[in-house]
């Protein structure tokens, strides 16, 4: 692969990212949410209740980033963060009713973003750049871990 094509394959990648977060964030904000912050309550509502800790985990994220994000769900009433009843160093966070009900239109709002993203593109493409995504995202880790 030439210069050229390195920059280019750098700049899509980035200018995807940024044009899919544009989208979320403007969906999301109409819900009163931020980008980042719909992943939460989606892996609660798959997961359960569970600790800071292991949202940082299911997430990939640095336990600060986490702390930040659940702080300000829990101000807007979508989760609850309670003192872990076992470990009374950590701390419980849940889905509150107000999160719950968000879930359907997140939901909606992922399914529409995925189909403009993919729009115009077969089952086949979409399997191949899934695969060629993972490899990407795959590649980045074993290079620079960052989830340790």
């Amino acid at each position: 692969m030439g210069e050229s094509q390195r920059w280019q394959v750098n700049l899509l990648i980035r200018t995807l990212a940024l044009r899919h977060k544009g989208r979320a964030g403007t969906a999301l904000a109409r819900i009163g949410l931020f980008p980042g912050q719909e992943t939460v309550l989606m892996v609660l509502d798959r997961f359960g209740p569970m600790t800071q800790r292991q949202l940082v985990d299911h997430l990939g994220v640095e336990p600060p980033t986490l702390s930040t994000v659940a702080r300000k769900l829990e101000t807007g009433d979508f989760v609850s963060r309670t003192p872990c009843p076992t470990d009374a160093r950590a701390t419980v966070v849940d889905l509150t009713d107000k999160g719950r009900a968000l879930l359907p239109e997140i939901r909606r709002i992922g399914r529409d973003l995925a189909e403009t993203t993919l729009a115009g593109m077969d089952g086949e493409t979409v399997r191949v750049l899934m695969e060629t995504l993972q490899r990407a995202i795959e590649n980045l880790d074993e290079k620079c871990p960052t989830h340790d």
